[in-house]
């Protein structure tokens, strides 16, 4: 089980090397326009377009990402572009999946126009590039020039984002090849959660109907994480991304796991303190997440600027208390007799390694000007991957084990059957011979005995007749016990 278990981990590193490796060589010529950036904060959040541009405020800043932490305030960049001999086609990509409200105007000529209103907290069909960041398509003539203004507004929330001016063709083949691993990603996903229902058809085995759940889960957890989310499974339902859609996908996938958890582990009768810890941590996470739907859908938590960071608190306790308690059971099973158990340690340890560099990053990133490492979602993307082939390996193995313990158990059945009807054979025979002998010595003596006594009596029709049958009997006797037909039978 070892060898072949190693055998698909390498197997797997190796299928995401090579994906990862396609991608950033198909890539790597592609590059974004040079784009120098002005930004003013703008701390009432009440300036207009017109003031903007008339406001001497902005200041340049050279690098492409930029963070603010938490901010009260509207941000706005400028920029110009301005073409040569040909005319250009441009996409400005502002790489936040999550940005309340944005706005980007284009000022030519001293006229002012709206390139389009868009943001996380309207109808994914407002976008003025149907793709999961947000992208602003830019056309020039040739030998025209233009200044731009962005706004950007994510008050009382962490403001982190990178910016970027592309070819229009060079980022239309950088989202295609995005949007292909993305498939391969789902397809996979997909082909295991159908795999493991069957599994669970075949076995009546919950935990494959678990596996399924938490890997939906995960799943809906990467695709709000990467915008994929909002763009294909509730685009005309913004509230759900206010204050985090990540939030409330983490909060429905986490009962998933544990529950999933329970059933593989047996942690009910093996661990049943732990069991109790559990069911505290699956609960507090399915109340809250209902909660949070219902003041989402009611709109009353818009009513309240302090709503993102109250639910970010209590996020961060109950993942920090799962995750101690993740690791408890990685400690745990570890040291477990059982090769499946300790697979599952290694498993959940990976998953753990992944966590706490994601903790360790948003820590920092969410300072102002804090450092920023990868985003979350591709630390996930190979951590996720690598538990999928592990967890499913370890399920497959488990329904194979299942099984055969059923083909074991009904051979078992069919000896004991055997033997059983063997048993009864015997008994009947043993029953038989007995019979027999009593038919032998009793009534067959009787038999003897009575026509004996009947020999010396005066011969008579009626005499003749009953030594005749009491021979008859004594012959029907004698083949009875030989397991053979009366001759009245025979002759019938």
């Amino acid at each position: 089980m070892t060898r072949n278990l190693i055998g698909l981990l390498v197997l797997v590193v190796l299928s995401i090397w090579g994906m990862g490796w396609y991608h950033l060589n198909s890539t790597k010529t592609i590059k974004g326009q040079p784009l120098t950036l002005f930004h003013w904060e703008d701390s009432a959040a009440k300036a207009t377009v017109q003031q903007a541009i008339r406001a001497g405020h902005f200041k340049i800043t050279p690098q492409q990402r930029h963070n603010f932490g938490y901010t009260e305030s509207i941000h706005w960049f400028k920029f110009n572009v301005t073409t040569q001999s040909i005319p250009q086609e441009l996409s400005l990509e502002i790489k936040n999946y999550l940005i309340n409200y944005l706005e980007l105007f284009e000022v030519r000529e001293g006229k002012v126009t709206s390139l389009g209103k868009s943001g996380d907290r309207l109808a994914f069909s407002q976008r003025p590039t149907p793709c999961r960041t947000f992208v602003y398509p830019i056309s020039l003539d040739a030998y025209e020039k233009a200044d731009y203004y962005l706004r950007l507004d994510k008050k009382y929330e962490n403001l982190a984002t990178e910016i970027n001016l592309w070819d229009a063709s060079d980022f239309e083949d950088r989202d295609q090849r995005e949007y292909l691993l993305w498939g391969i990603f789902a397809g996979v996903v997909m082909f295991i959660i159908i795999l493991n229902l069957i599994f669970w058809k075949t076995t009546l085995d919950t935990v494959y109907l678990w596996y399924s759940i938490y890997l939906a889960g995960l799943t809906l957890r990467q695709f709000a994480d990467s915008g994929l989310g909002f763009q294909y499974l509730w685009p005309n339902l913004p509230t759900l991304n206010y204050p985090d859609a990540v939030i409330q996908a983490l909060w429905l996938y986490v009962p998933a796991q544990i529950q999933f958890q329970q059933q593989f582990l047996g942690m009910r009768e093996a661990h049943p303190f732990d069991f109790k810890i559990s069911q505290v941590l699956k609960y507090a996470f399915l109340i809250s997440s209902g909660l949070l739907l219902l003041l989402q859908i009611s709109g009353i938590i818009y009513q309240y600027n302090a709503a993102p960071i109250i639910i970010s608190r209590i996020h961060a306790l109950l993942s920090t208390s799962t995750l101690f308690a993740f690791l408890w059971v990685v400690f745990l099973q570890l040291q477990s007799t059982d090769s499946l158990k300790r697979m599952y340690g290694v498993g959940l340890g990976l998953q753990m390694v992944g966590q706490i560099l994601i903790i360790i990053q948003n820590l920092l990133r969410n300072k102002v000007n804090g450092v920023f490492f990868i985003d979350s979602y591709l630390i996930l993307f190979f951590i996720f991957f690598i538990d999928l082939v592990l967890f499913a390996y370890l399920l497959a193995y488990r329904y194979r084990k299942s099984l055969t313990d059923h083909q074991q158990l009904q051979l078992n059945l069919v000896q004991t059957q055997q033997a059983t009807n063997q048993r009864i054979i015997e008994v009947l025979e043993s029953e038989r011979q007995q019979v027999n002998d009593l038919l032998l010595t009793d009534v067959g003596q009787r038999l003897s005995a009575s026509k004996n006594a009947l020999v010396g009596v005066k011969p008579s029709p009626i005499l003749t007749d009953a030594l005749h049958l009491i021979d008859n009997a004594k012959e029907d006797l004698s083949r009875i016990t030989e397991n053979k037909l009366p001759l009245e039978f025979i002759e019938k």
